[in-house]
């Protein structure tokens, strides 16, 4: 299979690649709601990047320079003013301005920092789930936290990511 065949496919990125092919020309494509699309090479990218209106959305490339591409969509967030940077699914520009990943399939644990050289796919995965469940504990909540990780497969010729830690689950 294909790289290609791996990439995920969210409204924000199909319709950014359709209007570079079609630019506007008599489509049906609704180009003003894609228009302002940020595009962010890495996280520090996106920390740097001030939103111009709420709802604003922002195309991260990578987590880290040269990591892997993850392709993940960040929406501004103006009415969250008290919610702390996560490192995952939070991120707050030097303004205050929040910027907060899509999660609804997943949180994706590559954003931590993975790098296929370091073969730290455990290590992010645990970091992850600590982080969850730090979330769930500060919510006092009475249910189980239900949650997805998200992995993308490897940007190499690999087929599978060998770990060389074990992954760390609460039972709850």
């Amino acid at each position: 299979m294909k790289r290609r065949d791996f990439i995920k496919a969210t409204v924000p990125i199909v319709a950014f690649s359709q209007l570079s092919n079609h630019s506007n020309a008599g489509t049906s494509i609704p180009t003003a709601q894609y228009r302002n699309i940020i595009t962010c090479d890495c996280l520090d990218d996106l920390l740097q990047t001030e939103p111009e209106y709420e709802g604003q959305s922002l195309l991260l490339i990578r987590a880290i320079i040269n990591g892997p591409v993850l392709n993940e969509i960040f929406i501004h967030d103006s009415y969250d003013l008290s919610s702390e940077q996560d490192g995952v699914s939070i991120f707050r520009t030097k303004n205050g301005a929040c910027w907060k990943a899509d999660i609804s399939n997943g949180y994706n644990p590559l954003l931590l920092g993975f790098t296929e050289s370091d073969n730290n796919l455990a290590e992010c995965i645990n970091r992850l789930i600590l982080i969850i469940v730090k979330k769930a504990v500060s919510n006092s909540t009475d249910y189980i936290y239900n949650y997805t990780i998200k992995i993308a497969p490897p940007s190499n010729d690999a087929k599978c990511y060998y770990m060389k830690h074990s992954i760390v689950s609460p039972s709850f």
